[in-house]
């Protein structure tokens, strides 16, 4: 057994493709009848395909708010799956002539089940055992064997493969027709899969914002490759300026504003860039088929979605908490925090471009069940009081909510799908703590939900928007409420 481990790792060793895609399936399904099991007996609930499509779990971290002892049970199992996974991947890599780099791939949701696939059926470098013709044949020259370095591989992308000879008819091959082509056809078929996941499934997950820059990526080098060969930046940048010319595109078609695309770049320009590594990677593998690679894209992205519409789990929620110190008693500063006169009209960059702000707030009644008005640049939210313990404690619901942002757009009304939802804020408090020398430690937190994903990148922005809200609603506060104490004295 353990000299069958040895061979089976042995980074030396030659791995075929369909061996790599057979342990692969075996490891996946093993690993999932194991977590399945510790999640039903544990959470008492069934766990999805699904649960590995986030960052977390792509480390071994369930994507639940489990007890920590699940969590780390989680872990503990996924590590030899993680480290043969690994493993593998390097070695198949090896196989296949690849760089050993791409093994991080294996890490990147979603994307790593596609480039598990193409590493499957990639061909290889191990070169077949050629006939030798006796008559020509030197004894002074050894023959090839499956064993020997095979000849370096003839990149002339006219070769005749499977599919290849009908796509050549539509590919030009002039350089700067082909050129337009790579950059702009992915276009119409990206806005397509964005109107398909949005307007029809109304969803924003991964398919969105990890298939779709993947595919541009993809789609884009593997046509402008067809006829020649491109270099690895060459592709990185034809891919590049085509997910910059859809982003464009977003806006004229009035499907996003500028706000949410400049959100989404970090995100979708590593993913695009590495939908055109694979794509350099598969126009180096002459008997790749092409045209089945772009059929199954095409087939794979949207169905993806479809499931992942079907199994979308319920978005977390998160809370966050802001906090300040105030030259103020709590008495001074309760006055304050129930309600509220005009703030200034904002400095911050992010508030001037469209992101919601408050104004001022009001309140109607006292105690447990009155109701609080916050009103902001976009609308007003409307706060039933839950907990009304002055001067320390202000806690309440949010019954309604108004958009998160206007969308910086050529448009006058654009209204994308995600303005309902990417931002639902479920609850708030203010908490007061006395400090010595009649100080106050005033902390505002805000518990709300987000209905995008990959949801931890998502909460970086809503985070980071929340803590500036806080802020300014905190220092108006404590403005207004040194200023009390000040006259007080």
């Amino acid at each position: 057994m353990p000299r069958t481990l040895a061979k089976l790792f042995a980074p030396d060793r030659y791995l075929t493709g369909k061996v790599y895609l057979l342990l692969g399936i075996s490891l996946f399904a093993v690993k999932f009848a194991i977590d399945s099991m510790i999640s039903i007996l544990i959470l008492h609930r069934p766990w999805s395909p699904f649960n590995y499509l986030n960052f977390a779990a792509a480390f071994g971290f369930p994507d639940t708010t489990a007890k920590l002892a699940f969590v780390w049970t989680m872990l503990a199992i996924s590590i030899p799956f993680i480290t043969t996974g690994i493993l593998l991947t390097a070695r198949r890599l090896r196989s296949a002539g690849l760089p050993n780099w791409l093994v991080a791939i294996f890490f990147v949701p979603m994307v790593n089940f596609l480039f598990f696939l193409i590493i499957s059926v990639h061909p290889g470098r191990r070169a077949k055992a050629v006939p030798i013709d006796a008559d020509t044949w030197n004894p002074t020259v050894a023959a090839p064997t499956a064993t020997t370095s095979p000849a370096p591989l003839n990149y002339a992308r006219d070769q005749v493969g499977p599919g290849r000879e009908f796509l050549g008819r539509f590919i030009p091959r002039s350089a700067v027709p082909r050129w337009f082509m790579a950059v702009l056809l992915p276009i119409p078929i990206a806005l397509a899969f964005i109107w398909f996941g949005v307007n029809v499934l109304k969803t924003y997950g991964w398919g969105i914002f990890i298939g779709v820059p993947f595919v541009i990526g993809l789609f884009s080098v593997l046509i402008w490759s067809f006829h020649a060969t491109a270099g690895f930046w060459e592709s990185v940048g034809i891919a590049a300026l085509s997910l910059i010319l859809f982003a464009f595109a977003l806006m004229a078609f009035a499907m996003e504003g500028a706000i949410c695309i400049a959100m989404a770049v970090p995100i979708a320009f590593p993913i695009t860039a590495l939908g055109a590594g694979v794509g350099y990677m598969i126009q180096r593998a002459s008997h790749i088929n092409t045209g089945g690679t772009l059929l199954a894209l095409l087939l794979f992205l949207p169905l993806f979605m479809g499931a992942e519409w079907a199994t979308l789990p319920v978005a977390p929620i998160f809370p966050v908490t802001t906090s300040i110190e105030v030259n103020a008693a709590p008495d001074e500063v309760w006055k304050n925090v129930v309600a509220f006169a005009q703030l200034p009209p904002p400095s911050e960059f992010i508030f001037r471009a469209g992101v919601a702000y408050p104004i001022r707030a009001e309140i109607v009644g006292n105690g447990v069940g009155a109701c609080r008005y916050c009103i902001f640049s976009t609308g007003q939210f409307e706060e039933p009081i839950t907990a009304w313990d002055a001067p320390t404690l202000l806690k309440f619901d949010v019954k309604n909510y108004p958009p998160p942002m206007k969308e910086w757009s050529p448009f006058a009304n654009i209204h994308p799908p995600h303005l309902d939802h990417f931002l639902v804020s479920k609850g708030g408090e203010f908490r007061l703590i006395e400090l010595q020398n009649g100080r106050t430690r005033l902390e505002g937190t805000t518990w709300y939900q987000h209905h995008m994903w990959p949801a931890p990148y998502w909460r970086l922005w809503s985070d980071a928007i929340l803590h500036k809200i806080h802020l300014r609603v905190l220092n108006h506060v404590k403005h207004l409420s040194e200023a009390d104490q000040g006259a007080a004295r």
